[in-house]
């Protein structure tokens, strides 16, 4: 309500800018309640729920701007759409990744992707998924509102089996495990004793501070690329 608040009556970048950084924050808190957070390995999954979320969030977001933007003045529509097209093409591939990463964390084997109901869904979440990419490639292609109308239909319906998704149990869920306190904590077993070895290999990447910072860097790589270009 207070995003909402916010994004009707600011006028500045500055405000949107807050409206937008709301917006998202409001979206994360289920990514640490949901089975995720009581997956094994629920360190990597959690991480991997919170990129996913932020990046859809942006995806369907600016589509539905877009969308709307289109009927409400359309004016700069052609500019509009070549600028979010860049932007959703990043976004897309950052669902598609955190997306497979986290169904791999929670599926033992591709068989439980037809012998469980949380596997098919996440087969007809993957057949959407490249419907959208498609589509996305058509509206950058021919700039078109009605096409990207039709890629907002299809994304909306996307999230829908997303939330199914979510609100279904994973296999291991239904396995008998017995996991010790550690892993019940931290989601994984703790290293075994101290060695040089095991100081040099036995770590696990923090995929929210990884993207971030791959995301920065790449941001920043642009950004001296675009000063250099231009003299």
């Amino acid at each position: 309500v207070l995003t909402a608040a916010i994004a009707l009556s600011v006028n500045t970048p500055l405000g949107a800018w807050l409206a937008l950084g709301m917006a998202i924050a409001a979206t994360l808190p289920p990514a640490f309640t949901g089975h995720a957070a009581a997956a094994r390995n629920h360190d990597l999954a959690t991480s991997s729920i919170v990129v996913h979320a932020v990046a859809v969030t942006l995806w369907v977001g600016g589509l539905l701007a877009l969308v709307w933007y289109a009927h409400a003045d359309g004016r700069h529509l052609p500019l509009a759409t070549r600028r979010f097209s860049v932007i959703a093409l990043y976004l897309y591939l950052a669902v598609g990744l955190s997306g497979a990463f986290s169904a791999l964390l929670r599926i033992d084997s591709f068989g439980d992707l037809t012998s469980s109901r949380y596997g098919v869904l996440i087969l007809i979440k993957i057949s959407a998924f490249t419907a959208l990419g498609v589509l996305g490639w058509a509206h950058r292609r021919v700039l078109l509102a009605r096409v990207a109308g039709g890629e907002a239909g299809v994304m909306l319906a996307t999230v829908g089996i997303a939330v199914a998704l979510a609100a279904t149990p994973p296999p291991e869920v239904d396995q008998v495990r017995t996991p010790n306190a550690a892993e019940i904590a931290l989601g994984f077993p703790l290293p075994g004793p101290p060695s040089v070895t095991a100081i040099l290999t036995s770590w696990r990447p923090d995929l929210l501070i990884l993207t971030t910072l791959v995301t920065a860097a790449a941001l920043y790589a642009v950004g001296v690329t675009r000063l250099r270009t231009r003299g």
